[in-house]
C-alpha cells in the first residue's frame, strides 16, 4: 500500500477490531500517516498567471472550435483551433509575463509574420484563425497527395511540412512543394530516368492551375493509381520501415541530416540509396584535390562504381 504502507493497514485493522475503542485517536494517527506522504502543490507559481488571462481561458470554455489548456507548467498553454473541415491545429504558447505571450511551436507552415509577441490569447486566436482560414487550399492539396500517393519524405508528414516526395516508380521520386495558396512549386525528379524526365518537362508546359496538384501529376505521368511502396524486408518485427537504408552510413535517419536516403545513382540496375549529405561527403573525400563545380561533387557510385554526381544541397 501507499501512504504509510503497513502503518495505514495496521490502523484500519485495529479500527475494525475489538482492541481499541479510541476512534478519534486512530483517525488522528491515520491523518498523520497520510499527511506525511502527500506532497502539497506549490502555488507560488500561480503568481505567474494574471487574472485577465484566466478570464480569457474561461471565456473559451463553451467554444467548440477553440480549446485552451495548460501544459506541464502554468506558463505553457496549448491552444487548439478547429477549422471548418474539423482539422485540429495546435498552437503552443508560452506565457512570459503580463501581456507578453510567445508562440513556441505549431504544426503549421512557417510564417515569419506570426513570430512576435502577443498581448493576450484573444489576439493569438484571432490571428491564427485567419491564418488557418487562408491556408484552406494548402491543407486540401496536401491531404490529396497524402491520401493518394506513397509519401517517401517527410517520414511523418504534417501540415508543417510544405513539401512531399512521392513515389513514381521503384527508383524515381517526385519532389513537389505546395505554396500557402495551394499551388505547386519546384517540381523535380529524384533519381535518374530520361523517360520520366521527358514526361515531366513536356507536362509542365500544359499544367492546369485550375485542377488539383494530384490531377496534374496523374496526367503528366499517365498514372491512374499511384504505386505503393513495398515494405522493407530487412527490418525487425515491430520496427518496420518503408525507407531504404543509406549504403554509406547504413542508417535511415541521422541526427544532423534532414531527410531519408534517396535513389541518387543513375544506373537503373543499382539498388543503392544514399543520404545526399553522405554521398556528397564520400565523393568529396574520394576526389582528393579535384575541385567541385558549383557545389557539385563527382566520382564513382560507392555501390556500382558508375559515374555519379551529387549537389551538396537539394535544388
Amino acid at each position: 500500500m501507499y501512504a504509510g504502507g503497513n502503518s495505514v493497514k495496521e490502523i484500519f485493522t485495529e479500527l475494525f477490531s475489538s482492541k481499541s475503542n479510541a476512534v478519534l485517536d486512530l483517525l488522528d494517527r491515520f491523518h498523520f500517516e497520510v499527511d506525511s506522504v502527500i506532497k502539497t502543490v506549490d502555488i507560488s507559481s500561480l503568481s505567474l498567471i494574471d487574472k485577465s488571462l484566466l478570464n480569457e481561458i474561461q471565456k473559451y470554455e463553451n467554444d467548440i472550435n477553440v480549446q485552451i489548456r495548460f501544459g506541464s507548467a502554468l506558463s505553457d498553454i496549448q491552444c487548439c483551433i478547429r477549422d471548418a473541415n474539423f482539422r485540429q491545429h495546435v498552437i503552443c504558447v508560452e506565457y512570459k509575463s503580463y501581456q507578453k505571450l510567445l508562440v513556441k511551436s505549431t504544426q503549421l507552415p512557417h510564417a515569419g509574420s506570426l513570430e512576435r509577441e502577443y498581448n493576450n490569447l484573444d489576439e493569438i486566436v484571432t490571428t491564427f484563425r485567419e491564418f488557418i482560414l487562408d491556408l484552406t487550399p494548402y491543407f486540401h492539396q496536401l491531404e490529396l497527395i497524402d491520401r493518394n500517393c506513397t509519401v517517401k519524405e517527410p517520414r511523418n508528414p504534417s501540415f508543417k511540412d510544405d513539401y512531399r516526395k512521392i513515389l513514381i516508380d521503384d527508383r524515381i521520386w517526385l519532389h513537389v512543394e505546395v505554396t500557402s495558396e495551394g499551388l505547386a512549386n519546384n517540381l523535380h525528379l529524384i533519381g535518374q530516368s530520361e523517360f520520366w524526365q521527358n514526361k515531366l518537362q513536356d507536362g509542365l508546359i500544359n499544367w492546369d492551375h485550375d485542377r488539383d496538384i494530384i490531377e496534374n501529376i496523374s496526367q503528366i505521368f499517365d498514372i491512374e493509381v499511384f504505386p505503393q511502396c513495398e515494405r522493407s524486408q530487412n527490418t525487425d518485427i515491430g520496427n518496420e520501415t518503408d525507407s531504404q537504408v543509406c549504403s554509406i552510413c547504413l542508417c535511415v535517419e541521422l541526427p544532423d541530416v534532414q531527410g531519408v536516403p534517396q535513389p541518387l545513382c543513375s544506373n537503373i540496375s543499382c539498388g543503392a540509396y544514399f543520404h545526399r549529405t553522405c554521398l556528397h561527403m564520400w565523393l568529396v573525400t574520394s576526389a582528393r584535390n579535384r575541385p567541385q563545380t558549383f557545389g557539385v561533387a563527382s566520382g564513382s557510385c560507392p555501390s556500382c562504381l558508375q559515374a555519379i554526381s551529387c549537389n551538396e544541397k537539394e535544388i
